[in-house]
């Protein structure tokens, strides 16, 4: 059988395998990608958030890959690689009771987009097929359809053998997600998951949904339409995505990704009802959401699944690394998957790189990215956790968005910090700083206080779960420490307002941002910002 032999074998050909590929192969090693299906095919993770978007540009930058950076924004994504992908100006939360209509007050909307730069609803078939097109231009070899029949790890390398050759490699990263071959290998699966979110999904592709804008009163509209951003109906129990990739002047793609996500203790999953009729089920008790799908049609099948949570006892070991959703798995709320993968794929590629140079392969040497992931797991758990706790109440949730918010907030300073001094002075160590994290994988991990805070307030939303607090204890309390903790409120959400739901969307809010930043932040913020022009932050926040 034919033998191949490279420096790194990589498991699978998805957005997460190519952008690691084609990083590995830019500095110099050789890499064989292995996948069993071929593209184009069917992949959810299609909504960016800010932070996704700014970490983009930092692997671009810092390992010399400017194609990375074609996919942090709308704008550069329609530009380089197709309009079939849609526009995301704003994320969307509506609040529905059952049987009732959308109240004009039980809803929440922040801007993410301006008019020169917008995150971005990825139509991944199209998508991934440019990445891996990319990975193969920077010299990866790849094969799809490729049937993977043994791994065999040992101290002096990988052998690989599929059904047409085998591959020996000096490392092996595992990007399958949750059928991770390596995971299943070495037996790395927690079980029982332990995780505190406990939830299932319903999903599809769709035509003829119709905008969420036509189909509520006038008073329900927000600033920016519902139709321009990632939407979430929240329910208690759960919640429902509709992200549009039609949602822009030059788009040539109609279709709508839907899917519902449902806490398995209050919808267990049933084998008598298919999941079509499952998803109609639910949404018909919600009058406006019911008629946002009253003509809409799935053009592929629809997938139900099992709970979605899953964990690893570890992620890496000598000669072997599981990249993010092959490690675990939380919830697609709030959007973190691609964001989780591309930090891990930020510190796996320094710490690789140092161990080809070294001939360093131990367990210790790849400590700093099991920390890591561990974290980024561990908490987004607490965050989804706390999110389909507060779904109980619109009162709750609205409370817990601005924690999200507020530390997310924090989470894209850092990134906006590296890249603008990067930008004023060209020294690379702006952007090998982000390596450093006091906190690993939190939502602020350079920002104690604010974990802090948002530690504090998850505590509060576990005593409403186990009844040790009312709801309208639980969401005075939450406010009461936001209000105590002003002065690090960032200008753009009224983070303390309980009263107002929507972010300032106006251009004057960026300028706000910077004038605060530089200004008006607590000290040990305001310090990181000293030292270059507003100017350098407006261009890094406008891409």
């Amino acid at each position: 059988m034919k033998k191949l032999h490279c420096d790194v074998v990589i498991l699978g050909s998805g957005i997460s395998s190519t952008i690691q590929g084609m990083i590995l192969a830019k500095s110099g090693l050789s890499v064989i990608l292995l996948e069993k299906g071929s593209h184009p095919k069917f992949t959810i993770g299609e909504s960016t958030v800010p932070q996704t978007s700014l970490m983009m540009s930092v692997l671009a930058t810092r390992y010399g890959v400017p194609e990375i950076a074609h996919l942090q924004s709308f704008q550069s994504v329609k530009t380089h690689i197709s309009p079939s992908s849609g526009i995301k100006k704003n994320i969307g939360f509506v609040y529905h009771h059952k049987s009732k209509p959308v109240s004009c007050k039980e809803f929440n909307q922040t801007s993410v987009g301006s008019k020169f730069h917008a995150e971005c609803h990825l139509f991944r078939q199209d998508i991934d097929v440019y990445m891996l097109q990319t990975a193969i231009r920077y010299g990866c070899k790849v094969f799809q359809n490729t049937r993977i029949n043994n791994i065999n790890i040992h101290d002096q390398g990988i052998r690989v053998s599929t059904n047409n050759f085998n591959v020996s490699a000096q490392y092996i990263i595992d990007g399958t997600g949750h059928s991770s071959l390596v995971a299943q290998l070495l037996n790395l699966r927690d079980k029982p998951c332990t995780l505190e979110t406990h939830s299932r999904s319903i999903f599809t592709h769709m035509i003829d949904v119709k905008s969420f804008d036509s189909c509520v009163a006038k008073n329900c509209m927000a600033p920016s339409p519902w139709n321009q951003g990632t939407l979430h109906h929240l329910f208690d129990g759960g919640w429902l995505w509709v992200i549009p990739f039609n949602n822009h002047e030059t788009a040539n793609n109609h279709l709508i990704s839907v899917g519902l996500t449902l806490d398995t203790r209050k919808f267990p999953k049933s084998a008598d009802i298919s999941p079509e009729e499952e998803f109609y089920k639910i949404i018909q008790g919600y009058p406006d959401i019911i008629k946002q799908f009253s003509n809409a049609k799935p053009v592929r099948e629809w997938v139900s699944t099992d709970r979605i949570q899953y964990t690893s006892k570890k992620c890496v070991g000598a000669r072997f690394c599981l990249l993010s959703h092959s490690t675990g798995f939380v919830d697609p709320f709030f959007s973190r998957g691609l964001y989780n993968t591309l930090e891990t794929i930020n510190s796996l590629s320094r710490t690789l790189l140092n161990a080809f140079k070294n001939n360093t392969f131990s367990d210790t040497h790849f400590n700093s990215v099991e920390v890591l992931q561990q974290g980024l797991i561990s908490w987004n758990d607490k965050l989804v956790d706390g999110a389909y706790i507060s779904f109980s109440s619109f009162k709750l949730w609205n409370a817990w968005l601005r924690i999200w918010l507020l530390s997310s907030s924090y989470g894209v300073l850092r990134i906006i910090n590296a890249l603008a001094k990067y930008s004023e002075t060209k020294d690379i160590q702006f952007l090998e700083s982000l390596d450093t994290m006091d906190i690993p994988g939190a939502m602020a991990p350079n920002s104690i206080n604010i974990m802090d805070l948002f530690s504090n307030a998850y505590n509060v939303i576990k005593k409403v779960e186990s009844d040790q607090s009312s709801i309208d204890e639980a969401s005075k309390y939450i406010f009461s420490m936001l209000l105590s903790s002003e002065r690090y409120a960032i200008p753009i959400f009224p983070f303390q307002h309980e009263d107002k739901h929507v972010a300032d969307i106006r251009p004057i809010a960026h300028l706000k941002l910077l004038y605060w930043m530089k200004f008006q932040a607590p000290i040990r913020v305001r310090q990181k910002y000293l030292n270059f022009k507003l100017s350098t932050m407006k261009k890094v926040i406008s891409g």
